[in-house]
């Protein structure tokens, strides 16, 4: 059950709902998201928008002409990329880290269902 302890007006303890707790996996796996990924020593974002560039990247890399400059998050630096070996371990980074953080959230939201069936 949720309660909340209150003094006059004040809540002084508030316990969660489960869609307030939802919410926060949620919250979290969305900040986990765009914090990016590091690749050989330098951060690279995980905006849907670079998502979306690596994957199709990953899709061509066969024919893509190398080396392959790919700067990172904040454009203060780069990786080059000399093969599709490179972008394969490159894009096999990116996913990790997005599955990652939503498997982490996943499992959190798992948690609250269970405890509600409880």
């Amino acid at each position: 059950d949720v309660e909340d302890v209150r003094v006059g007006s004040a809540v002084l303890v508030h316990t969660p709902t489960p869609a307030e707790r939802i919410a926060a996996a949620n919250a979290a796996t969305s900040a986990a998201i765009e914090r990016g990924f590091t690749f050989r020593g330098r951060r690279f974002s995980l905006s849907l928008a670079s998502q979306i560039t690596i994957s199709n990247t990953h899709t061509i890399r066969a024919s893509l002409p190398y080396p392959l400059r790919w700067a990172d998050a904040d454009d203060t630096g780069f990786v080059i990329m000399e093969s599709a070996a490179d972008v394969e371990q490159f894009y096999a980074a990116a996913t990790l880290a997005v599955l990652t953080a939503r498997s982490t959230g996943n499992a959190a939201k798992a948690a609250v269902i269970e405890t509600e069936k409880g």
